[in-house]
């Protein structure tokens, strides 16, 4: 089992400086399998017209549509963590995103759906995201897809969602009836940001050592979450070995 790397620096043609993406799609992507469905990387990539590599990416298809593109690949936020390759003895997998930071988390979760080499542990994903002015949680990027993998059981654990948003946009969320509802599969809402102790929620289970956390978002919620799981304090008392973390800037 190879380690699954989350991020391309991405060289486009005429332009000498390399843009960095995030892949959100499963590494077999990108192999060739039965020759039904070409190989393709999937990239998260912003609309950012100050980001020439990002904006030219952004072009109508039909401009760029038989270009060719190099890619290297980067980064240390991997997995299965280097720590333990095989996923020897990690009973529990908690995952956390803040906004775009659902990015390299669905790559991973995907990479678990579709893997039965392995006995595959309890997966537990918190996500916590801005509503949408417009449209319930489908309209939030990856949610449909995370609730399908949970739903279809290609992955087994908890998944939940920590909503904040203008008071208006929460308003309109509460009274639609079907709002937790996505892809036919009830998902689990919380209003209000989302804190390291929601992570560990029984304080009088202090062996913590089969589980691995990958936590991705803003710099403030990463190093908040970290702190707070390495403190010590009951319940949250988590090697710093144990802990993966990429800052989304």
């Amino acid at each position: 089992m190879t380690d699954l790397i989350i991020w391309l620096d991405t060289y486009v043609p005429g332009i000498s400086r390399a843009g960095g993406f995030t892949i959100t799609c499963a590494p077999s992507s990108a192999a060739s399998c039965d020759g039904l469905v070409a190989p393709y990387l999937e990239l998260a990539i912003q609309q950012s017209p100050e980001n020439a590599v990002a904006a030219w990416l952004w072009q109508p298809a039909e401009n760029i549509i038989g270009s060719n593109l190099h890619v290297r690949i980067g980064g240390s936020f991997v997995f299965p963590p280097p720590s333990r390759p095989q996923l020897e003895n990690i009973e529990r997998i908690v995952f956390v995103a803040g906004g775009v930071g659902i990015n390299p988390l669905m790559s991973m979760l995907s990479y678990i759906g579709e893997t039965d080499g392995f006995s595959k542990p309890d997966v537990s994903v918190f996500y916590a995201s801005k509503l949408p002015d417009r449209g319930g949680l489908e309209s939030i990027l990856f949610v449909q897809r995370v609730a399908a993998l949970f739903a279809d059981g290609r992955v087994k654990g908890k998944f939940k969602m920590y909503l904040t948003g203008s008071p208006e946009s929460l308003q309109r969320f509460k009274r639609c009836r079907k709002a937790h509802r996505v892809i036919d599969k009830l998902v689990e809402v919380q209003e209000g940001r989302l804190s390291a102790a929601d992570l560990c929620p029984d304080p009088t289970n202090g062996d913590r050592s089969s589980s691995m956390f990958y936590i991705c978002g803003p710099p403030t919620m990463t190093d908040s979450m970290f702190t707070s799981l390495t403190s010590g304090n009951p319940g949250l008392s988590i090697s710093p070995a144990q802990i993966m973390t990429e800052r989304w800037w």
